[in-house]
């Protein structure tokens, strides 16, 4: 998923980057329209950024002035947040957007129009996509089976049942790693 980043100011050209992307598959977060109703607005926020794989940042005047959009890229760089900075507007960044943008590579979308930019945009994101998937490592496959009728991972349950040779005594799953070492040391004690 991609967090978009924006001043409201920003709202048309944040819009239309979100629909755009989504159109081509591209999951976004932007918070006038995906902040869950009832909750407090910060919280959505921050839940949002830490479930993102990007933050798409539109970078303007406004957004440079913006303390949200700053907050925003600070809750994105504690969560390592890869940021994609979208200028449409010939600005420097300052004060924390110059420490979180300094060494980043800029997308530049100042002068030609919008569209012209949004092809190129989304390959790069694409690209960046990738990339984040191939970094993480895939989940190993754990093998499992049925010790007394609850389904365990093979190595729990060949513990399981080297505990019931060794005592003698049928074993009864137990729901939490401590109960077992409490019944480890009572019976070698």
């Amino acid at each position: 998923m991609i967090f978009i980043s924006h001043s409201s100011k920003d709202d048309s050209i944040a819009n239309t980057l979100c629909d755009y992307l989504e159109t081509h598959d591209i999951k976004c977060w932007i918070d006038h329209r995906d902040a869950t109703p009832g909750s407090q607005w910060e919280n959505s926020i921050v839940n949002a950024i830490k479930n993102s794989n990007l933050i798409l940042l539109v970078f303007s005047k406004q957004a440079n002035l913006s303390k949200h959009v700053g907050r925003e890229l600070t809750i994105g760089g504690k969560n390592e947040i890869n940021i994609i900075p979208f200028r449409i507007e010939d600005v420097e960044p300052s004060g924390k957007f110059e420490y979180y943008l300094g060494d980043i590579q800029w997308y530049n979308a100042i002068g030609a129009s919008l569209e012209n930019h949004l092809n190129k945009l989304l390959d790069h994101i694409k690209l960046i996509l990738e990339l984040i998937q191939s970094e993480t490592p895939p989940k190993p496959k754990v093998e499992r089976r049925f010790f007394r009728g609850v389904y365990l991972p093979k190595q729990e349950v060949e513990v399981l049942e080297e505990i019931e040779s060794i005592t003698g005594e049928f074993f009864i799953y137990l729901e939490s790693f401590e109960e077992l070492i409490m019944i480890l040391k009572n019976l070698l004690y």
